[in-house]
């Protein structure tokens, strides 16, 4: 597959956060030296700095950033941290930050290159050629006896006019970094390819899992997780158990980080999640020889609703932020048309679970959020809560309110979400309360993301029988009916 230079340029990148993750390997393997890996490192803590330094908050002139607003700084910055510290494809970059795909692309690249125009104007010696090794040991001792003499030999000429290089200073030092990246892969990757990237390839929602020969169980199937995307299993749990008459199947709802931390302990077999799992969490399987796999099983949208008499009808995302994370907030400080001084009561998840994770990235952009706010374990009793109060607001997925079992959702009306890109707002139902589902489907209501079984390990037949069961055409047509888009 030829690569265009959009992708040269990620790999490069990826290369080097790889390197950095994998380190106590590269030192294991012998075949790199303390100097190498140093400056490698050292590339590595760059990258993540001018990622971190897309946050406002820090100083404007300290890296050449894009000429973009916050709110697009923000959005540049949360798509290069899924891209490059979670793996995530364009797609769930795109849905993530509540853009197409086309703008999601766009702010990607316009990342990447930031990145590396400022790691241009660093003076970094990239001494990436292994070096040989010697042919006894009193050649051994003589090399290493003296290790700054080496280093020495390497004159460095630092600039004393320039504030950065050259066209010609920024080729070659992408000539070196693009070369020091088919090192890597070469030697190390080629050899030793990670098993997350492995299984993500293998597991990729397009294919039949249990069409490939498999471990059989050795003990019972167990499934914990989000009831978004277990309910529907339960409606459909006979066909399932007919389907596979000798597996013993145990299937039950909660919260998706607690759901990640059983999977990764070796409790349960498959975790039902809303949301990715995050890098320590992956760091953490991976130190336990259980890499996470994720396998995506549906579309879902994260809904903020208030008291049906409110007269509140939409909101934006910086609203949102602000009535999470102020104290003492009042609904004139949101919209003037709201006629309300009195204080607005917030409801939310807990904190375990994949759908508050997900506010807290997606909306909070990782600030604090208000020691006020009320974290109800069940959906249900917090749409009850806010039915009962006028003054309330809370979100969860929108699924729960497609979900008849529920009470109450009548009393309450979900709010229109307002961006830069439409001003009048949208969201995923429209006035009958049926799903949009294109809406959904391109990410033009800001508010959307997956939902996921996640595997650890390798995949045994029952494990994969059941992410089949959950991808098959009988699933994934009833997945619009309970507020879901299906993948397929």
């Amino acid at each position: 597959m030829v690569l265009n230079s959009s992708d040269i340029k990620k790999k490069i990148i990826s290369s080097v956060l790889e390197f950095s993750l994998n380190v106590d390997a590269y030192k294991q393997s012998g075949k790199y030296s303390q100097h190498q890996i140093s400056e490698i490192l050292s590339l590595a803590i760059e990258i993540n700095h001018l990622i971190n330094a897309l946050d406002t908050n820090l100083q404007q002139n300290k890296y050449r950033k894009p000429n973009l607003k916050a709110q697009e700084l923000a959005k540049m910055k949360r798509a290069l941290e899924l891209s490059f510290k979670y793996n995530s494809d364009i797609n769930s970059i795109a849905i993530d930050i509540g853009e197409n795909i086309a703008i999601a692309n766009r702010l990607l690249s316009k990342g990447i290159d930031y990145i590396l125009l400022n790691l241009s104007s660093k003076n970094f010696k990239m001494d990436i050629s292994p070096r040989p090794e010697p042919r006894n040991p009193q050649q051994a001792q003589t090399k290493t006896a003296n290790p700054q003499q080496n280093l020495s030999t390497k004159p460095v000429t630092k600039a004393k006019k320039k504030s950065g290089v050259g066209f010609f200073g920024f080729l070659f030092f992408m000539s070196v970094l693009g070369a020091f990246a088919f090192f890597i892969y070469n030697s190390f990757f080629d050899k030793h390819a990670t098993t997350v990237t492995s299984l993500v390839k293998e597991y990729r929602s397009d294919r039949k899992l249990s069409s490939v020969q498999r471990p059989e169980i050795k003990s019972d199937l167990k499934v914990f997780g989000t009831k978004s995307v277990l309910f529907i299993f339960d409606i459909n749990k006979k066909d399932f158990a007919n389907q596979n008459p000798q597996l013993d199947f145990d299937v039950e709802g909660g919260d998706s980080g607690i759901a990640i931390s059983d999977l990764i302990s070796g409790q349960i077999s498959l975790a039902a999640v809303s949301r990715i799992p995050n890098l320590q969490e992956r760091k953490q399987a991976l130190a336990n020889q259980r890499p996470l796999a994720d396998h995506r099983i549906a579309l879902d949208s994260v809904v903020f609703f208030v008291n049906k008499e409110n007269v509140l009808d939409k909101v934006t995302i910086e609203d949102l932020k602000n009535i999470y994370g102020q104290e003492n907030i009042v609904w004139n400080d949101i919209s003037s048309s709201a006629l309300n001084t009195n204080k607005i009561s917030r409801f939310s998840l807990s904190k375990e679970s994949g759908t508050f994770h997900y506010f807290l990235d997606r909306v909070m952009l990782g600030d604090r959020v208000s020691e006020d706010i009320i974290h109800m374990y069940k959906p249900s009793q917090l749409i009850e809560m806010v039915a009962n109060n006028k003054n309330a607001i809370g979100f969860c997925s929108l699924s729960v309110f497609m979900n008849k079992e529920v009470l109450n959702t009548e009393q309450v009306k979900i709010l229109k979400i307002a961006s830069i890109f439409d001003e009048n707002g949208t969201k995923p139902v429209n006035t009958k309360g049926q799903l949009e589902l294109q809406t959904i489907q391109t990410g033009e209501y800001p508010l959307t993301r997956y939902l996921y079984l996640i595997s650890a390990g390798e995949l045994n037949n029952a494990q994969a029988r059941f992410i089949d069961f959950m991808r098959s055409p009988l699933i994934q047509k009833q997945l619009v009916n309970y507020g879901l888009v299906g993948i397929l």
